[in-house]
């Protein structure tokens, strides 16, 4: 696992900017059944992966995109 993974966020503050919810950039991958939501261009210093799967990307405590795998089989 990468050394900026991790699996849990309990306990733990994070932020999301309401902001740049409306510059949410949002991709659908059919190959893999994944939704993408990219809401900052920036490089993710820290990646966690949630128990349903959703993998969250963070900038300094702020998210900055989500990746949502099986999104059709769970629709």
């Amino acid at each position: 696992m990468d050394e900026r993974m991790s699996t849990d966020l309990n306990e733990r503050k994070v932020s999301i900017d309401l902001d740049k919810l409306g510059q949410a950039f949002i991709v659908y991958d059919g190959a893999t059944d994944t939704l993408h939501i990219t809401l900052s261009d920036e490089e993710a210093d820290e990646v966690v992966l949630l128990e349903n799967g959703v993998i969250v990307q963070l900038k300094k405590g702020s998210i900055i995109g989500f990746s949502i795998p099986n999104v059709m089989r769970h629709g």
